[in-house]
Formats: C-alpha cells, sequence, structure tokens
C-alpha cells in the first residue's frame, strides 16, 4: 500500500511512474523522492538509509522530525521540492516549480529547543482559515507535528507552555481522546506579529551585499537580481537608493527590513591608489552585513567567484555557496546560475509574493 516517505500515512498517493517519485500528502504536501529512498523505508522497511558520503538516517528521524519540518512547511506553503542526498543537489537542479534540498538540510530545519515555542505559536497561527477569536482543535495525532511533538504528553506540555506565558487560552481539554481546544489570545497575536516582523516573514525585499564595481564583478550583479526577481521579490541594492543618513544606518535599515540576504563573498586583488593606500581585497563589507543578517536570524545565501574562493575566510569556508564563473565580461551558464540561486530562494524562504505576476517569473 502507498505510504508518504516522511510520515508513513497511508492517504497519500504515490507517482512511481515519475523520476523521482512525486508524492502527495495530507499532511506533509506535495514532494518529490527518489527511488532508492522510497523504497528503502517504505517498501523493504529499513531502519535508516546510507548516503553516498557513508553517513545514515534512521527512519526514526525522518518519521519525526521530517514528518514535523514537512508540516510546518507546507502550512508556510512551502512544500514542493525534491528530497535528495545533500551531495546530489546539483544533479536534480532544474527548470519548474519543484527545487532540490539536501536531506541532511531538510531535517536541520527541525527547532532547536530554545526556537520551538515560537516556531510551535507561530504554526498554530498559520492553521487554515486561522483568524482572532477562533478556536482551534490541536490532538495528539496529526496536529502534534504543528507543535514538533511526537507523543500526547509533549503535546500536553508545550500547550500548558503557551498557556502559562499566556499565549493561549485552554477552552477545553477532551482526555479521552487527546485533544484540546484552544484560542491564541490577544498577546499571542501580538507575539505572532512580532515573530514575523523579526524574521522578515511579511517582507517582499532582498537585500544584496557585494562590490559594486561593475568593471571588476562581470554581469553578477544582474544575474542575482534576475534571479531575485524570478524568485517573486525586490531587490535593495545600497548604491540604487538615495540617502542622507550615515550609509551604515541604511544598510542596517535595509538588512531589517528584509526577508533575506543574497552576500557575494568574490575578492579583488589588492593594490595600492595614489596615495598609497591599500585598496580592494576582501571586502570586509559584505563579511559584516552578512553576519549582522544572520544575528537577526535572517537566511543568508552564499556566492563567489570560483576563481577567488581560496580567499574566502575559514569561518565561511562549509557553508553551502554558489560559485560563479567569468567568460569573458559575461557569466558562463548565467541562465543555470540564476535557475540556481532563483530555485535556492525557493527552498529556503519559499516564492516571493510579486511570482507569477507580469514582469516577474
Amino acid at each position: 500500500m502507498p505510504e508518504c516517505f516522511l510520515c508513513g500515512n497511508t492517504d497519500t498517493t504515490v507517482q512511481d511512474n515519475s523520476h523521482p517519485y512525486l508524492l502527495s500528502c495530507p499532511i506533509c504536501g506535495q514532494y518529490m523522492v527518489p527511488e532508492r529512498f522510497y523504497d528503502a523505508i517504505c517498501r523493504d522497511k529499513h531502519s535508516e538509509i546510507h548516503l553516498p558520503s557513508g553517513e545514515c538516517i534512521s527512519k526514526e528521524d525522518i518519521r519525526y522530525k521530517g514528518k514535523c519540518v514537512a508540516f510546518e512547511r507546507k502550512l508556510k506553503g512551502l512544500d514542493r521540492y525534491i528530497l535528495v542526498a545533500d551531495a546530489d543537489k546539483e544533479k536534480y537542479r532544474k527548470d519548474g516549480d519543484f527545487y532540490p534540498m539536501g536531506l541532511n538540510e531538510f531535517l536541520d530545519e527541525f527547532p532547536k529547543n530554545h526556537e520551538l515555542l515560537d516556531r510551535a505559536l507561530l504554526n498554530l497561527g498559520r492553521r487554515e482559515n486561522q483568524r482572532f477569536g477562533k478556536k482551534l482543535f490541536i490532538s495528539a495525532g496529526v496536529y502534534a507535528s504543528a507543535l514538533f511533538a511526537d507523543t500526547h504528553d509533549v503535546v500536553g506540555n508545550i500547550i500548558n507552555y503557551l498557556f502559562s506565558n499566556k499565549l493561549i487560552e485552554i477552552k477545553t481539554e477532551h482526555h479521552s481522546i487527546d485533544a484540546w481546544e484552544i484560542v491564541i489570545t490577544p498577546d499571542g497575536w501580538a507575539r505572532i506579529a512580532e515573530l514575523q516582523r523579526n524574521s522578515g516573514e511579511l517582507s517582499d525585499k532582498a537585500f544584496i551585499a557585494m562590490w559594486f564595481n561593475n568593471e571588476k564583478n562581470g554581469e553578477i550583479r544582474g544575474a542575482i537580481e534576475e534571479a531575485v526577481k524570478g524568485a517573486g521579490y525586490k531587490s535593495i541594492v545600497i548604491d540604487e537608493k538615495r540617502h542622507e543618513d550615515f550609509i551604515m544606518n541604511q544598510i542596517i535599515n535595509e538588512i531589517n527590513e528584509s526577508r533575506f540576504v543574497i552576500a557575494d563573498f568574490t575578492s579583488i586583488p589588492e593594490g595600492k591608489d595614489k596615495d598609497a593606500k591599500l585598496v580592494n581585497g576582501v571586502r570586509g563589507g559584505v563579511y559584516w552585513e552578512a553576519g549582522y543578517a544572520r544575528g537577526l536570524k535572517k537566511k543568508v545565501f552564499h556566492t563567489c567567484r570560483k576563481d577567488t574562493q581560496d580567499r574566502l575566510h575559514f569561518d565561511i569556508e562549509q557553508i553551502n555557496t554558489l560559485f560563479w564563473e567569468l567568460e569573458g565580461n559575461s557569466i558562463k551558464d548565467r541562465a543555470k546560475f540564476v535557475n540556481g540561486l532563483k530555485q535556492t530562494i525557493w527552498a529556503e524562504v519559499g516564492k516571493g509574493p510579486y511570482c507569477g505576476r507580469l514582469g516577474y517569473n
């Protein structure tokens, strides 16, 4: 019998004539998974998946963490991905609505302990047709995933924590069926709004941090802006905006108001100006802007010209980076770079509000 790779739900439809398999689950949404992953967990009933790297991922992690992450993504409209081995992501990049995500990368979205209550509250606010004063029915079954819980006791503890912090009211507790009826309080909605503002979740803007000397960076600026536009967002480039404030205040304000940041870490050969002052080299401002955005828990996408990757600081060497190359004054395989960055944005933060509109993707 067909079942969901992530949660085991047997009401799932599986199109095994597509490669990878296309799954539609009422809990996890729509996604794709390679045949060997699906067979290992759902048909052969193995307890783990073996990745090409030699690493093993347990079925327990997939069915608990994976289900919770998938449910949250469905609530946010971020399903329609392809789950693959992290090392194989490039093989699955293609035009279309489905974008590749590494299985480890996917499971790493499960919240840390200090994030869990806020993420759970956000999920309650995202529930379909949720509005002020409406009762929510939470069971220890399906909707436990919205609270990142796997047992009745954990669901009850999370609900009690939210109640004790005056973020929800418990209207009814159904002990016989392990369920609760709750209402999000005004304080709860205020907290949800605060979290959305701080994460940039309500923003339609992307901040681009990079060198802005067109003679040095070829067409990378235009390519990044094209990818951002294709993903459905507006690009914010600091030298395109008129400002009278101290420039760092302007940068801080723009990053604060952005959904995410794209940082290009390309370096330029060092030299000296007419006053013998050292110029060019690694642009410290890009590192600062990327670090500031990370401190705000915003998503930061890294790009870099391939022939300068040896200048990347060791602190960011291990972070996934989309490399590009120059061919004359143009970007080699420009369309592939633009599509890869666009799909990465979709995978990490979702499609922007302008996606599909005239003049956008």
